[in-house]
């Protein structure tokens, strides 16, 4: 099955300069997990329940499960936080908070302390974290100094230089001095996104605090995005723990993702539709705030700043923005729908990718292709599987043979029969899986890591 874990996202301030994080992949065998590099050099050993990657700017790390409990490495093996912490958070400005002992603290991305001994804390931002002691909750920054009293009942993080709190039952947004950022009081709050911020429910306000416009009520609401919309969930189902979890990407046993001759494609696999799911890191993980991600019991669209509704929830489906086009499926078939509303893909297809490389894969009569933005086929529909050209060669299956192709659909080396499931190719390798185990191949199919995995990420 997907790869599933459950972290919250917090973390705080980090001045010092980290190095790069380095390409790896995520692999397992006999149950357990680690990772390995692009010459297949085991960096984290593979003795792990579970393993995820969490991202910031061009600093990763590394979270791993052991035993109910976790630690990080970075993306040079190097263990920065041994596997006893009772919950990590989601590395954030540099820096990542972690639980231990029923107290919360702060560590910069070389595993070094910076401040802590906090009830509770919050996600990091914009220099500043709101913390719990006592009881009540006010901000600190990355040396640990009460730049803010504790204070408040409720408080969210910074957003935009305004972070939404509670006291004495009413909600408001306080500046980095901890003054009112205006005079409007409100009985729910949520986060400022690109100018502008969801409050009592149904109703946007602008960074004056200024309500704009009202729209209909939602099981969720997400935050504004770049391109003016905000994602929009209508339940259609009863909600479990499961539906907050966020995924990545792998391939072999049930890991779920195999390309191959079971007629599944990426994005929009036949018979197979991960729903509700944004497109993650393949084999890795992104991970994210419950508060901010859409549960797989809803069903998505989205609305602009004026409160309309530019994709509607009723959709049987409606995936995150890839560029300026979401997917959608309607009735069985898939298109695709950009920011205004605008179907620019016809609801045509069995299945359908998002673009990548200017090229989208799609599904007709059970056989994969490759359309342009223009919705004019490139590639013949004759592949029985086929991957995102995530560079310049995309994975795929045809007559029961793998290989990579480039954007004309030619092979670049001959496909073999030994190759029935192969993953995307990314960063000059590719998974295959031969003999009922998992290895990497390169684009002259040459094999550089021997198939040796029971499942085998992308290399990211």
């Amino acid at each position: 099955m997907l790869k599933k874990i459950l972290c919250s996202t917090i973390g705080c301030l980090l001045t010092m300069q980290v190095a790069a994080a380095a390409s790896l992949a995520i692999v397992s065998k006999d149950g357990k997990q680690g990772c390995i590099d692009s010459t297949g050099r085991t960096v984290i050993p593979l003795e792990y329940k579970t393993i995820s990657t969490t991202t910031d700017d061009k600093i990763s790390l590394v979270l791993v499960k052991k035993a109910e409990k976790y630690g990080v490495f970075d993306t040079e093996g190097k263990m920065l936080l041994p596997a006893t912490l009772d919950k990590v958070g989601a590395f954030n400005e540099n820096v990542l908070s972690v639980k231990n002992k029923n107290k919360w603290f702060f560590y910069d991305a070389a595993g070094k302390k910076l401040c802590g001994d906090y009830q509770e804390a919050g996600e990091f931002a914009e220099g500043l974290a709101p913390v719990k002691s006592n009881g009540k909750w006010g901000f600190v920054d990355s040396t640990g100094k009460q730049v803010i009293p504790c204070e408040y009942n409720q408080a969210h993080s910074f957003s935009e230089g305004k972070a939404a709190v509670k006291h004495n039952g009413s909600w408001f947004y306080i500046n980095k001095e901890g003054q009112p950022a205006f005079h409007y009081t409100f009985k729910k709050a949520a986060d400022f996104s690109n100018g502008f911020a969801l409050v009592d429910g149904n109703w946007i306000i602008d960074s004056t605090g200024q309500k704009l416009s009202k729209i209909q009520r939602y099981s969720y609401v997400g935050p504004f995005q770049k391109n003016g919309l905000a994602a929009v969930g209508q339940r259609y189902r009863t909600a479990s723990v499961f539906d907050y979890l966020s995924i990545g990407w792998g391939w072999g046993g049930d890991w779920g993702w195999g390309v191959g001759d079971r007629g599944w494609g990426i994005g929009g696999p036949i018979g197979h539709h991960h729903h509700h799911h944004d497109w993650g890191g393949w084999g890795g993980f992104i991970s994210v705030n419950p508060a901010y991600m859409m549960p797989g019991n809803m069903h998505r669209g989205y609305i602009n700043t004026k409160g309309v509704e530019i994709i509607s929830p009723t959709n049987d489906y409606v995936g995150a923005f890839v560029g300026n086009y979401a997917l959608v499926r309607n009735d069985g078939r898939w298109g695709m729908i950009d920011t205004t509303g605008n179907t620019v893909i016809p609801f045509a297809y069995d299945g359908l990718q998002p673009f990548y490389g200017g090229m989208a894969a799609f599904v007709f009569d059970k056989k994969w292709g490759y359309i342009d933005e223009k919705n004019m086929v490139v590639i013949n529909n004759r592949f029985t599987a086929a991957t995102p050209f995530l560079s310049d060669y995309a994975s795929v299956v045809e007559n029961g043979k793998g290989g990579l192709i480039d954007k004309t659909g030619k092979f670049v080396f001959p496909p073999l029969a030994i190759y029935k499931e192969i993953g995307p190719y990314n960063k000059g390798l590719a998974a295959v899986k031969r003999d009922g185990k998992w290895g990497y191949i390169d684009a002259t199919g040459t094999v550089i890591i021997a198939p040796m995995y029971d499942t085998a990420g992308l290399l990211e």
